[in-house]
């Protein structure tokens, strides 16, 4: 189980890293463009975790990495300053899981 925990904070590092590179490559692209971009971490992360047990395994790990970086450049996203949205919250009855919901 810790080994568990280990390889999704090395995952999550690495993925992390990732990020920081393809960040500093979307800000020379994108300085012309009205938004500010930033690479999406959720997709760094997803693609991390299929990609983990290959870098060890790969004989070039660093074409791997700089595949999986060109792929992040390629999924940003618009920061959009000042943005708010009010929250829509439920009101009413209990809301189960649909795993754990009562017989009725």
């Amino acid at each position: 189980m810790l080994q568990d925990f280990h390889a999704k904070a090395l995952a999550m590092n690495i993925a992390t890293a990732m990020a920081a590179q393809a960040d500093d490559i979307v800000q020379e692209i994108s300085s012309h463009k009205i938004h500010s971009y930033k690479t999406n971490i959720t997709q760094a992360l997803s693609r991390m975790k299929g990609a983990a047990v290959r870098l060890f395994l790969e004989t070039d790990p660093l074409a791997m990495l700089r595949d999986l970086i060109d792929m992040l450049v390629k999924t940003v996203e618009p920061i959009r300053t000042g943005r708010q949205f009010p929250r829509k919250h439920r009101t009413g009855g209990k809301l189960f899981h649909p795993g754990y919901k009562p017989c009725r």
